[in-house]
C-alpha cells in the first residue's frame, strides 16, 4: 500500500527501494501516523529476519507467532479518504 500511495502522489521511488524506506517515505507524506509506522517497521523487520537469517529461522518463526498472536490479531486497519487526502488509520482492539 505504501508503494501505491507514493506512486499515486508522484513520489520518486525506484524498483529497488527497500520496504523500510517505503514505509518511511509514506509516513513522511502523511499516509499514516508514527504509531502505525513503528508497527509496520516491526512487522517488516520480523519478516526480513525470517527470510534472511536462515540460521535463526526457528527463533524468528517463534517471534513472528508471538507478534501475530499478541499484536496483529487485535489490529484493525482502515483506508479513509476525503477530497484532500487518503490516509491509513488503525485501531488496536487489544484490551
Amino acid at each position: 500500500m505504501c508503494e501505491s500511495y507514493l506512486v499515486i502522489n508522484n513520489a520518486k521511488i525506484d524498483s529497488s527501494t527497500a520496504s523500510l524506506q517505503l514505509i518511511e517515505k509514506a509516513h513522511d507524506m502523511g499516509f499514516f501516523d508514527q504509531t502505525l509506522k513503528e508497527f509496520l517497521y516491526n512487522s517488516v523487520k520480523l519478516r526480513n529476519r525470517f527470510t534472511h537469517d536462515y540460521y535463526k529461522r526457528e527463533l524468528s518463526e517463534k517471534q513472528i507467532e508471538e507478534f501475530c498472536y499478541s499484536n496483529i490479531i487485535y489490529l484493525e486497519i482502515f483506508l479513509e479518504s476525503s477530497k484532500e487526502s487518503v490516509i491509513l488509520t488503525f485501531k488496536n482492539t487489544k484490551a
